[in-house]
């Protein structure tokens, strides 16, 4: 590997489970067994592709071993998502399932000495945050202006009358938040940490309606403000800013940004910006709301970071502001605010609510979430709702038994078959070389209806991927007037949306890319 990334003389136990996890970051190659990390070296990220074959199992003449899911990631991971893939994998935290390391380095007669140093960070309860070795500054509101990690002072900011301000309940119904009003704000005193990918998030609850009219509302200001934001505090998220009805990071350069969202009065709504290698993505609640082309450089903090509206704002209660040291793919930051809310109920975490400019034919959302949640392994949620359903699972059939499927004539399918399904359940109909099927006989009625699948491509759809139908109904029928009357199609004469043709007006999803080998729900 160039310097060598190893673990000192081991001892594996006979009959007994061990993982081995390798992690190229951006910057290191990390080295894990069991979830326990054994080695260690610098070594920055390039392009690496496969090439040649990858053998697997002992010499001739080694010991003999069971090897069980072996897997290749396109990503690197943190110490906290590698002891929960070896948990999930293992099914039990015991002995008799992964079993722990024993090293046995070369020792003294009067010592016993092993070189393996496992940084273990045992996921926190309820009440603390998520990925707990990746923090910066981690401002709870738990009673107390103080950052948690003991990094920074947080002080009040000078001239600025909080008397009226103070400790409410918190998000999710656990611990605290503080309630800003009046004007006051406090700031984090020295950001002293560095990081070239990070991220930060917090959470919100405002006294008023937030949008449009509302007037400028500053959540977080920091200073200096400087163009290309080279430090993780050289920001600010403003919202109503000079006649900008988007809730903007100034000084991004580029902006990154949500278009003219509106934010209900009482409800919480968590922000989430995250640098990664090379973009900058911003969510609310989970959901990606806007992103920008930028590569990551080395980012300090400097100056101070101002938490709360200005004078004259919307008042607002803020809880669990957190800067990290790295950055998260969309799955963990759903997670997190998952984890923060303690509910998927709606009177915890509120949905957004964007306004942007909108034809009078069209209703496009420029959110493209990839989600990988797995359905329940059992069927669906839901099974007396279902008027069709198929599951893929070993036959071409309408589980729900009131149609036929057959396949579409004149198509070949003799090189598409079952793989396996989303969620490492069942299984799922690969389609290729334009194979397809049909459910034969939709006879059902309903004046509210849904529709839902999941699909994974073999090689990236975008723009430039030509035209992709992946529901195709017939008759054709403008208004959409029967729950089969539509085609959803991405790429159809020069349109690079993703489509549900003849619903009159369109629903439409703005110009998506889908990446090669990850699940989609539609």
């Amino acid at each position: 590997s160039s310097p060598r990334v190893e673990m000192s003389s081991p001892t594996f136990e006979q009959g007994r489970w061990y993982n081995v996890f390798f992690t190229q970051t951006a910057s290191k190659r990390i080295f894990y067994v069991s979830g326990e990390k054994v080695g260690e070296v610098e070594k920055l990220a390039s392009e690496a592709k496969g090439e040649g074959v990858m053998k697997v199992g002992p010499y001739q003449g080694s010991v003999g071993m069971a090897i069980d899911e072996l897997v290749f990631y396109n990503r690197s991971f943190a110490a906290e998502d590698i002891r929960r893939i070896v948990q999930q994998q293992s099914s039990s935290e015991t002995s008799t399932s992964a079993a722990p390391i024993s090293t046995a380095p070369p020792q003294s007669s009067d010592s016993a000495t092993t070189t393996a140093t496992p940084t273990t960070t045992v996921a926190p309860a309820a009440t603390g945050p998520l990925f707990s070795d990746s923090l910066m500054h981690y401002l709870s509101f738990d009673g107390s202006l103080s950052d948690q990690t003991g990094s920074s002072g947080v002080s009040q900011v000078s001239g600025v009358d909080c008397s009226r301000s103070g400790f409410v309940a918190g998000v999710g119904g656990g611990g605290s938040a503080y309630h800003f009003q009046d004007g006051c704000r406090v700031q984090l005193d020295s950001p002293v940490h560095q990081a070239t990918e990070w991220s930060v998030s917090f959470w919100f609850k405002p006294d008023s309606v937030i949008d449009s009219s509302s007037g400028r509302v500053d959540f977080l200001y920091g200073s200096p403000k400087i163009s290309g934001m080279p430090c993780y505090t050289c920001f600010h998220l403003t919202m109503n800013r000079g006649g900008n009805a988007n809730l903007v990071f100034y000084h991004s350069s580029p902006r990154v940004e949500m278009s003219s969202p509106t934010f209900q009065q009482g409800r919480w709504y968590n922000v989430f910006f995250t640098q990664t290698a090379s973009k900058r993505i911003f969510y609310v609640s989970g959901e990606k709301v806007g992103e920008v082309e930028k590569l990551a450089s080395e980012a300090k903090g400097e100056g101070v970071m101002k938490v709360g509206p200005h004078q004259g704002s919307v008042g607002m209660a803020i809880d669990e502001l957190v800067f990290y040291n790295r950055s998260f793919a969309a799955e963990d930051i759903r997670r997190i605010v998952q984890q923060q809310s303690s509910s998927e109920t709606s009177t915890s975490a509120a949905p957004i609510s964007t306004a942007p400019p909108q034809s009078s034919d069209s209703a496009t959302t420029t959110a493209t979430p990839t989600t990988t949640v797995a359905p329940a392994a059992t069927g669906p949620l839901f099974s007396d709702s279902l008027m069709h359903y198929l599951s893929f699972d070993g036959s071409l059939s309408d589980q729900t038994g009131s149609s036929g499927v057959s396949q579409v004539s004149g198509v070949d399918c003799s090189r598409s078959g079952f793989v396996a399904g989303v969620g490492g359940g069942g299984s799922a109909y690969h389609f290729q070389d334009g194979c397809r099927v049909q459910l034969d006989s939709p006879v059902h009625q309903a004046t509210e209806w849904s529709v839902s699948f999941w699909f994974k491509p073999d090689s990236v759809i975008d723009s430039s991927s030509g035209r992709v139908d992946f529901l195709y109904g017939s008759p054709k029928i403008s208004g959409m007037p029967c729950y089969t009357c539509f085609h959803l199609t991405m790429n159809r004469g020069g349109n690079a949306n993703l489509v549900f043709y003849h619903s009159s007006p369109r629903v439409e999803m703005s110009s998506p890319t889908f990446e090669q080998g990850r699940w989609y729900n539609v």
